[in-house]
């Protein structure tokens, strides 16, 4: 399966928007009636802005507004954002930390760095079925976090994984549909951690599941000053 292009992806959403739209106004409908174009024009908006930010990273223009964060406290914050998803679709979602030692604060910009947890999830969420289980881990090493998304879904064919990470492509295009992804969410995410100096690897078995691991890489300067900040703040 070769991935769509993205012109076309974009203007056949936007046919298909202005086509009910004609239907829709020789009809006369109530203003409600109008509420799905609404949507609709939201999402391709949305995308262009996807894609834009895309076009930004692949020639190393992305905008980072870098700070010191917890990443433990920002997981947490997005695990409980969709807990109540995740509990109506019958799935348990949890957050484990594989290892008491102190994790120093990474330089990062939060804002994209919790745009990649959040596709992460969401996408192990609509892969998984019910009782079901989807785990965030987060795994201290010497020079690196790792941050591990793990699911208990349908997992991905070994011969889509190459490609997975490219614009618009599905593995699995009727399901993906259905939930309405355009097949973005993990460029996004690719391109966001690379910005950081970071990687991304996968790991799936069909049928069983699928693990995806955030490397964010930290110095060791950068280890050692972060670790003072914690000693004063808990002083």
């Amino acid at each position: 399966m070769l991935p769509e292009m993205s012109g076309l992806e974009v203007c056949r959403n936007i046919r298909k928007t202005s086509n009910v739209a004609i239907i829709m106004l020789t009809k006369k409908p109530e203003p409600a009636a109008f509420l799905p174009i609404q949507d609709e024009v939201a999402r391709l908006i949305h995308l262009v802005q996807d894609l834009h930010q895309l076009s930004l990273a692949e020639v190393g223009q992305l905008h980072l507004k870098k700070t010191n964060i917890d990443i433990v406290g920002l997981i947490g914050t997005i695990v409980n954002m969709y807990e109540v998803e995740a509990s109506e679709r019958g799935i348990e979602l949890r957050l484990e930390r594989w290892s008491s030692n102190l994790i120093p604060l990474l330089r990062v910009d939060p804002n994209r760095i919790t745009q990649v947890f959040v596709n992460f999830i969401t996408n192990a969420l609509s892969h998984t079925p019910k009782e079901g289980k989807v785990m965030v881990q987060i795994e201290p090493l010497d020079q690196e976090v790792l941050v591990h998304v793990r699911d208990t879904g349908s997992g991905i064919e070994e011969e889509h994984i190459p490609f997975i990470f490219d614009r618009f492509y599905r593995a699995d295009k009727d399901r993906s549909r259905e939930h309405g992804g355009m097949g973005l969410g993990l460029a996004i995410a690719k391109e966001y951690v690379e910005a950081h100096k970071g990687d991304i690897t996968v790991r799936s078995t069909k049928v069983k599941g699928t693990t995806f691991t955030v490397h964010l890489k930290y110095r060791e300067k950068e280890m050692q000053e972060n670790i003072m900040e914690n000693i004063m703040y808990i002083k």
